[in-house]
């Protein structure tokens, strides 16, 4: 069981949704998403679980079949409108694939502090308020790097997955290694045009961490 949200917003077309008439929250989660509603309900279910800090999770549907839109509306239905230390919003519609989704979802986050989190990935309890701890005790920190555990469908354990320091000689020469679903970033850089490159299809990730830290990014 988990306490769902308590406020939210929801949009089918994004272009509708202002997040300036939103509360501002400590942390903006966004999750793309198409046709992979069985693991949507545990990420979602992992955010609105989150504790100690507050929380807005957007999923950007990119015009699911399987039933995720009515899953969707179910769970804005399903909330109040009196908390403001959770938000969950969505919109769905054709994007131009899971780039243009996350692009759509970050132009719509009110946290000082945003990252995403793909429909097969989980947060742990207390991950969140951890997190904006960490940005809180460190202003100069723009990004974050956190530690992932892989596990199968069942949930059953397959290993850990450490995180290291960024060093961009070694993600342009190699790969990133570092998980997306550990990744959190200063709201400032998205403010100052960080954005996802749509010439990408599986690349993306990679390219903006080597541009921001090319920016100068810490």
């Amino acid at each position: 069981h988990h306490d769902q949200p308590s406020v939210f917003f929801v949009a089918r077309n994004y272009e509708r949704c202002s997040p300036y008439d939103l509360p501002l929250m400590e942390i903006s989660v966004v999750t793309p998403s198409f046709n992979m509603l069985p693991y949507l309900r545990r990420c979602h279910a992992s955010v609105a679980d989150q504790q100690g800090v507050s929380v807005e999770h957007i999923i950007a549907d990119g015009g699911s079949t399987d039933g995720t839109v009515e899953q969707l509306a179910a769970w804005a239905a399903a909330t109040g409108t009196s908390s403001a230390t959770n938000a969950f919003r969505y919109f769905s519609g054709k994007d131009a694939g899971m780039y243009d989704a996350l692009n759509k979802g970050f132009a719509q986050t009110t946290g000082d502090v945003v990252a995403w989190l793909n429909c097969d990935e989980q947060y742990l309890e207390g991950t969140l308020a951890y997190v904006c701890d960490l940005f809180r005790a460190d202003p100069a920190l723009d990004i974050l790097f956190g530690s992932a555990l892989l596990v199968k469908p069942d949930g059953s354990l397959l290993a850990g997955r450490k995180a290291y320091p960024a060093r961009y000689a070694y993600i342009a020469t190699m790969n990133l290694y570092n998980l997306s679903c550990g990744m959190f970033f200063r709201r400032k850089l998205w403010d100052e045009g960080l954005k996802f490159d749509m010439s990408y299809r599986q690349l993306g990730d990679q390219d903006l961490i080597l541009r921001a830290l090319r920016s100068g990014a810490r």
